[in-house]
C-alpha cells in the first residue's frame, strides 16, 4: 500500500512558481516594451508548474523482483563489435555494431554509441533509448547532462541508435480486409519485440565489460521510447533504475487517441471496416497485447522508477496514463502542466530544464556514485571534441 503526496514545484524565493497570475495583474499598467518578456514566462511557469506524487512503498529500493517466463521473454545477447569514433566530453565514443555486421556494411550506420569513461574503477551506466522515428533532443539532452561536468566521470551510456518507426503505418494504411489489418498489427509487434531484443543484446554487452557494475544500470525512454523501456524493465529485472517519460499502457486507448499517423490510420480502418471507436481499440489491443508494457508491469520494482507524463497530453489519455502507473505499483510520479509535445520544452532553457533536472537527479539517487577520488594525471577530462 502506498501513500500519496501531492505539491507544487516551489521556485528560488520558496513560493510557488506561479508567473503567470502576478503578470497578468500588472498587465494594464505595463508597457508594451514591458510585456515582451511575457510569453517566455508563461511558458517556463507552465513547465515549472509540476505535480508530484512521491513513491512510499514498503519494497526494498534494491529489490529485484522476478522476471517474466514464456513467450514475452527475450532471447540471449548476441556478439556486439565496437569502434572508437573519438572522444566526448572526456569519454571514449565507440560505435557498436551487431554480429555479422560491419561498419563499411552497416547502411543505417551502428546499432548504439557508447560513451565510457576512462576513469578507474566499475561505472554505472544509462541506457537511453530512441524516440523510434521521432526526435533525438531529448536523449541528447539527457545524455549531455549525465556527462557534462566532473561527476559525468562515474557514468558510462549506452545510446541506441535504431530509430526507424515500429509501427507500420503504411502497412496499416493500406490494409483492405480486416484480416490484413491484424497482420500488419502483428508486424508492428514483431518490430517492438525485435526492437527491444536489439537493446538487450546491447546491454548484455555493457554487462560483460569488466568496467560496469552490474547493479547500476538504468534505462530511460521517451514516448515510444517510453513505452518500449518499461517493456523491457518489465521482462528483464536486473535493471536498478527506469526512467519513462510521456508514457502510457492499453496501446488500443493510444491509438484510439493519438493524432497524426495514428488518427489518420483510425480514421480510414473505421470508415472503411464500419468499425466504431471501441471496435477499433480492441482490434488493436488484440493484436499489440503481446508488447503492451502493462502485462509485465508487475514484475517491476516501483521505487526504481521515475513516471513522468503530462497532464493535458491528447496522444496517451488519462486512462492509458493512470493504468499503467498503478501496474506498475505507483512509482513516483511528475505529471507536467502540458500537452505531449509541447511538455518536453521541460526539458529545454525554456522551461528552465526542470524535468532533465528531474531525470537527471533521480538517476543519481537511484544509481548512486561511488566515493570520490582524484583521476590519475593520465585520465583527466578533455575538452568534449564531439557530442551527440
Amino acid at each position: 500500500m502506498t501513500s500519496e503526496t501531492s505539491h507544487t514545484v516551489q521556485g528560488r524565493s520558496g513560493r510557488a512558481a506561479s508567473p503567470r497570475t502576478s503578470l497578468l495583474r500588472r498587465r494594464t499598467s505595463a508597457s508594451p516594451l514591458a510585456l515582451l518578456p511575457l510569453p517566455f514566462l508563461l511558458l517556463a511557469g507552465g513547465c515549472v508548474s509540476q505535480s508530484r506524487i512521491a513513491y512510499h512503498g514498503t519494497p526494498s529500493a534494491g529489490l529485484h523482483l522476478a522476471s517474466v517466463s514464456g513467450p514475452t521473454c527475450l532471447p540471449t545477447a548476441a556478439g556486439i563489435g565496437a569502434a572508437p569514433d573519438g572522444t566526448a566530453w572526456g569519454h571514449e565514443r565507440l560505435l557498436l555494431y551487431r554480429a555479422g555486421s560491419e561498419p563499411s556494411a552497416s547502411p543505417r550506420g551502428p546499432d548504439a554509441l557508447a560513451y565510457v569513461s576512462p576513469a578507474p574503477g566499475r561505472k554505472r551506466w544509462v541506457v537511453v533509448l530512441p524516440i523510434w522515428g521521432a526526435s533525438d533532443y531529448p536523449p541528447k539532452k539527457t545524455i549531455r547532462w549525465l556527462l557534462k561536468g566532473g561527476d559525468g566521470r562515474f557514468t558510462n551510456v549506452l545510446w541506441v541508435q535504431n530509430n526507424r518507426r515500429l509501427l507500420v503505418f503504411d502497412g496499416l494504411a493500406r490494409a483492405r480486409s480486416p484480416r490484413e489489418f491484424s497482420r500488419q498489427l502483428a508486424r508492428s509487434a514483431a518490430r517492438i519485440n525485435a526492437a527491444a531484443a536489439e537493446v538487450e543484446d546491447l546491454v548484455e554487452w555493457v554487462r560483460r565489460r569488466p568496467d560496469t557494475d552490474p547493479d547500476r544500470i538504468g534505462i530511460v525512454g521517451f514516448s515510444i521510447g517510453a513505452i518500449v523501456g518499461s517493456l523491457i524493465m518489465g521482462r528483464d529485472s536486473l535493471y536498478s533504475a527506469g526512467v519513462f517519460v510521456m508514457v502510457g499502457g492499453d496501446l488500443g486507448e493510444i491509438l484510439g487517441s493519438c493524432y497524426g499517423r495514428e488518427r489518420e490510420v483510425r480514421d480510414r480502418a473505421m470508415k472503411l471496416f464500419g468499425w466504431s471507436r471501441e471496435e477499433y481499440v480492441r482490434r488493436v489491443n488484440e493484436g499489440l497485447s503481446s508488447v503492451d508494457p502493462e502485462r509485465v508491469a508487475g514484475d517491476i520494482n516501483p521505487a526504481c522508477v521515475l513516471y513522468v507524463d503530462a497532464r493535458h497530453d491528447g496522444c496517451i489519455p488519462p486512462a492509458s496514463r493512470d493504468g499503467l502507473w498503478e501496474a506498475m505499483g505507483r512509482p513516483e510520479r511528475i505529471t507536467i502542466a502540458y500537452g505531449h509535445k509541447s511538455s518536453f520544452l521541460s526539458m529545454t532553457f525554456l522551461g528552465l530544464d526542470v524535468t532533465t533536472r528531474r531525470i537527471v537527479h533521480f538517476l543519481d539517487r537511484r544509481l548512486g556514485e561511488p566515493a570520490p577520488r582524484a583521476p590519475a594525471s593520465d585520465t583527466a577530462l578533455k575538452s568534449p571534441a564531439q557530442g551527440p
